[in-house]
């Protein structure tokens, strides 16, 4: 299914599929009222419920990366940034490979998946990985998963679920790459981040947790979405990568960097081993409470004991 440079394809493969099968919009629909619609020359499945459009499974050109885009409410409402897919009035233009849901890692065997873009310099493509949709392969090279701040598990939102800009700031890859994130006008802008362990807001970014939250109004619509950590995963509970600029990630490899040195994983991957991460990610038409996700999370994790 896919063809992944230096990595095990297993990890990745496992983990779409996790995705793809774990989605909730609202409450769980029956299989027969879902729709998996696949067009490979358009490159993108189609998923849909009750004749609605979902989310799609896309591998375009643009991307160095398969993604699920975009990914809507039960109500149809679009919760993930447009760009650099689309352009949609008032959004930010920073972070292009930030795009709609993603799994992919910044450090696999020295490789950086995740920051691989149109934007990156020439000098730095060697460094960079590219996932392309082939084939399902095996592949007999150790694979080491060396702490990073960028990964794994993410997700880039609308510009009404970020948090309020009152500043322009300044983000830094672990190649010393900048990105600047810009100050806008901050109207109808109104997203919290929540933790399972009670961080909110900013507080959230670098800390643990069995689930996070971000909640908050797009339009008239309040809409939740929520990451699941499931504690058969390596590194649970997950660091959140949670930033107030949209981006949404769980990160369970970058131990060293969320910890300032304190703890240390980096996972490897012996020849011909595998393993699986489970997440369950809710997207509710409500300002979920913390009662409801645990509930919701102690189901997840019933579901796959």
């Amino acid at each position: 299914m896919m063809r992944i440079p230096f990595v095990s394809a297993p990890l990745f493969l496992i983990a779409s599929a996790m995705l793809l099968t774990s989605f909730v919009s609202a409450d769980p629909q029956p299989g027969d009222r879902i729709s998996v619609t696949v067009n490979e020359q358009q490159h993108r499945v189609d998923i849909s419920v009750d004749g609605q459009p979902f989310t799609s499974y896309i591998w375009p050109s643009k991307l160095a990366k398969p993604v699920l885009y975009p990914l809507r409410t039960a109500k149809g409402t679009i919760v993930t940034r447009g760009f650099p897919l689309e352009q949609r009035p008032g959004e930010r233009v920073d972070h292009p490979h930030h795009a709609g849901l993603w799994l992919n890692y910044e450090s696999v065997n020295g490789i950086d998946f995740w920051n691989n873009s149109e934007a990156i310099k020439p000098q730095d493509a060697p460094k960079m990985g590219t996932i392309q949709q082939r084939s399902i392969v095996s592949q007999g090279e150790k694979v080491v998963f060396a702490d990073a701040k960028d990964g794994m598990l993410g997700l880039r939102v609308v510009r009404a679920l970020e948090a309020p800009s009152d500043k322009a700031e300044v983000f830094t890859d672990a190649s010393g790459r900048d990105t600047t994130v810009a100050k806008l006008d901050n109207t109808g802008v109104n997203g919290v981040y929540l933790t399972s362990e009670g961080k909110k807001g900013d507080a959230a970014w670098g800390t643990r947790g069995r689930w996070c939250n971000l909640s908050g109004k797009t339009g008239d619509e309040p809409v939740t979405v929520s990451i699941l950590d499931h504690p058969s995963n390596p590194g649970f509970p997950t660091y959140w990568h949670a930033r107030g600029y949209g981006l949404f990630a769980a990160n369970p490899l970058g131990q060293k960097v969320f910890s300032n040195g304190k703890e240390e994983l980096n996972l490897t991957l012996e020849p011909n081993q595998s393993v699986t991460f489970r997440y369950r990610i809710l997207i509710t038409s409500e300002i979920a409470t913390p009662e409801s996700t645990e509930a919701a999370y102690k189901a997840f994790v019933a579901a796959y004991h």
